[in-house]
C-alpha cells in the first residue's frame, strides 16, 4: 500500500498542473501514466493476494488436518481418570478439538500477515524519509500515540469479552452433554432443570453490559479520534514546512502519505493475524 502514495501524490500534483495553462498539456500526460501506475498496481496486489492467501491456506489446512488426527488419537490413549474430569466432558473435548486446529490453521495464515504488515511499514518508511525526513520523523512520532490508542481499544474489547466467554464456555457444555444425552434427560424428566440452568448461566454474560458496552464505544471512539488529530497535526506541519521554505508541497505530501499507508497497511494485515500467541 505505500506504493500507491508515490502515485497518488503524484496525480495530486498533476491535477494541480491544470491550472497552469502552459502546463496542461504536461499534465494530461502525466495523468495517463499514474492511470497505467495504478492498473499496475492492481494487478500485483491481485496476483500477490492470490499467492499469498492461497499458498497460506493450503499449508494451513495441511497441519490443521494433521493436528486433528494427533489430538484424537491422543484423547483415545489417556487413562478412564481423565474422562471423569468435568473439565474433559465429550462436549469439551470436541470444542477443544475444534478450537485448537482453528488456532493453529490461524497461526500458519498470520505468517503471511506478519510478512505484508512488515514489509508495508518498511516500504512506507523508506518512502517518507527518501521525500521529506523531517515530516518522516513527525509522522514517527505519532506511531506510540496510535499504538496507544488501539491497545486502550483491545484492552477494552478483550476485558468484555472474558465475561461472555465464561459463562457462555459452560452452558455451551449443557447443550452439548444434554443433546447427547437426550433419552436419559427425557427419562428423568430434567428438561425444566436444564433449561433454567442454561438461562442462569446465559443470564451472567449480561452482568454489567451497560458498563462493558459503553467502556467499549469510548475505547472506539478514542481510537478512530486520535487518527484524525494526527492527520490533523501532520497537514499543520506540512503547511509549516512549506512555509519555511524547507519542502515543497509533493514531498511533505509523500512522507505523509508514506508512513500513513505504511500504518494502515500493516493495521489491515494485522487484522488477519489472530490469536497467534494462543497457537503457539
Amino acid at each position: 500500500m505505500p506504493i500507491c502514495a508515490i502515485a497518488l501524490v503524484g496525480s495530486m500534483d498533476s491535477f494541480f498542473k491544470l491550472s497552469v495553462e502552459p502546463l496542461r498539456d504536461e499534465a494530461r500526460e502525466d495523468i495517463a501514466f499514474l492511470c497505467f501506475v495504478f492498473l499496475i498496481i492492481a494487478a500485483s496486489v491481485l496476483v500477490g493476494c492470490v499467492i499469498e492467501h492461497g499458498g497460506f491456506a493450503v499449508l494451513a489446512e495441511s497441519m490443521t488436518q494433521r493436528l486433528r488426527v494427533a489430538i484424537l488419537k491422543s484423547i483415545f490413549r489417556q487413562e478412564i481418570g481423565f474422562h471423569d474430569d468435568p473439565e474433559n466432558t465429550p462436549g469439551m473435548m470436541s470444542k477443544a478439538l475444534e478450537l485448537w486446529a482453528f488456532r493453529v490453521s490461524t497461526l500458519c495464515k498470520s505468517i503471511g500477515a506478519k510478512a505484508a504488515a512488515m514489509s508495508s511499514v518498511l516500504v512506507g518508511i523508506a518512502i517518507a524519509f527518501a521525500y521529506c525526513w523531517q515530516m518522516a520523523l513527525v509522522m514517527l512520532g505519532t506511531v506510540p500515540i496510535m499504538i496507544a490508542a488501539n491497545a486502550v481499544q483491545m484492552l477494552v474489547m478483550l476485558g468484555a469479552s472474558k465475561v461472555d466467554n465464561d459463562g457462555i464456555k459452560h452452558a455451551a457444555q449443557i447443550v452439548s452433554d444434554s443433546v447427547m444425552n437426550a433419552r436419559t434427560v427425557q427419562a428423568l424428566g430434567v428438561e425444566k432443570n436444564l433449561v433454567q440452568m442454561y438461562i442462569s448461566l446465559v443470564s451472567k454474560s449480561t452482568q454489567g453490559m451497560w458498563k462493558r458496552n459503553f467502556m467499549a464505544g469510548l475505547g472506539f471512539g478514542v481510537a478512530a479520534g486520535v487518527m484524525f488529530f494526527v492527520i490533523a497535526g501532520g497537514f499543520y506541519y506540512a503547511s509549516y514546512l512549506r512555509n519555511a521554505g524547507v519542502a515543497n508541497f509533493s514531498d511533505t505530501m509523500m512522507a505523509f502519505m508514506g508512513i500513513f499507508y505504511a500504518g494502515l497497511g500493516a493495521g489491515q494485515a494485522a487484522v488477519f493475524m489472530g490469536d497467534a500467541a494462543k497457537a503457539k
